[in-house]
């Protein structure tokens, strides 16, 4: 496995040393880095690990001896003709094997059972049942005739389009006076992505970006900058597998609404995410609202409501009445000019905020 890895490394690095990006568009640039990553990858890195046999947590040494004991009897009925023999060796089998599971779950709940929120809870609980998508049903209340326009259907709902024609508003190679990333700080951002996390549509992995790091760091770190300075994003790294999960149980399955919708984006993308992210923070993060507990490092709900607490119990009046507002499509109706002008506001600057 290790051989392959190493393969898998020379070949991305032999690509990247062909490659000359220095004319090229960031459109090119990422996609040239995608295609190098998945030629690399169908050559020398397998999709899945050969399988391993597993044994249960309730295996033992002594198990393994007393099972061979059983199946050495069995043989010798045929040739010997003692079953009584076997009958012991069974029994005792079934007895050791019995007295060993009875172990383990006591052990496993001793401990397991501490966490309010553990393993235990949730096998109790039960697990998620795998939902199948069929029909869905239409807003007129009409099924849809096939699978086609059930995802057509179920892909509006969830996903809709921007309800206004936006307007790009980008600067044409402005520069904005961003700090350049390092590969070092890009490092810090990419390792920040867990390596066996779900991957996009290019089945590009965080392991894998580990990997191909010492090739991948200046391409990548290149097409990072020349992302901030012209606020441009690679369309390549925009396409996203969605996934429906279903919100639960007692949902409709017919109902496009019954379902959360998990967009799986390409981790490349994630890395150019992150370092967007960080900069615009570094712009705004002074101004920002100290009431504000959603999206911000250090914060929590759990802080929220100690905070109202604190707030209630300040107050000499005797109730409190508190009001929870949960705004329905709150993003999908986002325009962005709207969001432009709270950025300007905040002190991003132009190619952060390209509306002001």
């Amino acid at each position: 496995m290790r051989k392959d890895y190493d393969a898998f490394i020379w070949k991305f690095g032999t690509r990247s040393a062909q490659r000359h990006e220095a004319a090229d568009s960031i459109e090119s640039m990422a996609h040239l880095v995608q295609e190098d990553i998945i030629m690399a990858a169908e050559l020398h890195a397998k999709r899945r690990m050969a399988r391993r046999k597993v044994f249960p947590p309730w295996w033992s040494p002594e198990l393994t001896r007393a099972r061979k004991d059983v199946r050495s009897a069995a043989r010798q009925i045929t040739t010997a003709g003692d079953r009584q023999l076997y009958n012991k060796k069974r029994n005792k089998y079934s007895l050791l094997l019995r007295n060993s599971k009875v172990a383990s779950w006591r052990k496993f709940c001793t401990l397991e059972g501490k966490p309010p929120w553990g393993k235990l809870y949730r096998l109790l609980k039960g697990g998620k049942a795998q939902t199948m998508v069929g029909l869905m049903r239409r807003p007129d209340g009409k099924y849809c005739r096939n699978i086609d326009e059930s995802v057509f259907t179920l892909l509006n709902e969830l996903i809709p389009n921007d309800p206004f024609s936006q307007e790009d508003r980008r600067p044409e190679l402005a520069d904005g006076n961003i700090e350049q990333f390092t590969e070092p700080q890009l490092k810090v951002l990419a390792w920040g992505i867990a390596p066996n996390r779900a991957p996009g549509i290019d089945c590009i992995t965080g392991s894998m970006l580990r990997l191909l790091w010492p090739f991948l760091a200046p391409r990548l770190c290149n097409i990072v900058n020349k992302c901030l300075k012209t606020a441009t994003f690679p369309n390549c790294w925009k396409t996203a597998q969605v996934v429906p999960i279903l919100k639960g149980r007692d949902r409709d399955i017919r109902v496009p609404k019954s379902y959360w919708p998990v967009s799986l984006l390409p981790v490349l993308g994630k890395v150019v995410e992150k370092a967007i992210n960080c900069r615009l923070r570094e712009q705004v993060a002074t101004r920002l609202s100290g009431k504000q507990y959603g999206f911000t490092q250090g914060r929590s709900t759990m802080e929220a409501i100690q905070n109202l607490l604190t707030w209630s119990d300040l107050n000499s009046e005797r109730y409190v009445i508190s009001i929870f507002l949960d705004i329905s499509g709150a993003f999908d109706n986002l325009t962005w000019p709207a969001l432009q002008r709270d950025l300007a506001n905040l002190g991003a600057n132009e190619v952060m905020s390209p509306g002001r």
